[in-house]
């Protein structure tokens, strides 16, 4: 469920298979065991896929995701953020 929500698969049905080599494109599941409390913790790696980030520079990418056809169909990450809160 994990990965196919970070890969926009949510209604697919697929399974997640951890692909061999990973690129910076891709989303791993990564597990956590014995973290501050809990028995077990999945959470999604994905990639580095912007170079020499700052606030600013993520204040105006954010910004662009919210204006752009991704945030009109609620897919920008603001909107990710608000719904995950």
């Amino acid at each position: 469920m994990l990965w196919r929500r970070e890969a926009r698969r949510e209604r697919s049905g697929e399974r997640y298979d951890p692909p061999s080599p990973p690129d910076e494109n891709t989303v791993l599941v990564q597990r956590l065991e014995d973290f501050e409390g809990l028995d077990m913790v999945l959470y999604a790696e994905i990639g580095a896929n912007i170079s020499d980030l700052d606030s600013r520079k993520l204040a105006e990418l954010a910004i662009n995701s919210g204006r752009s056809g991704a945030g009109s169909k609620g897919k920008d990450g603001i909107t990710y953020l608000i719904g995950v809160k």
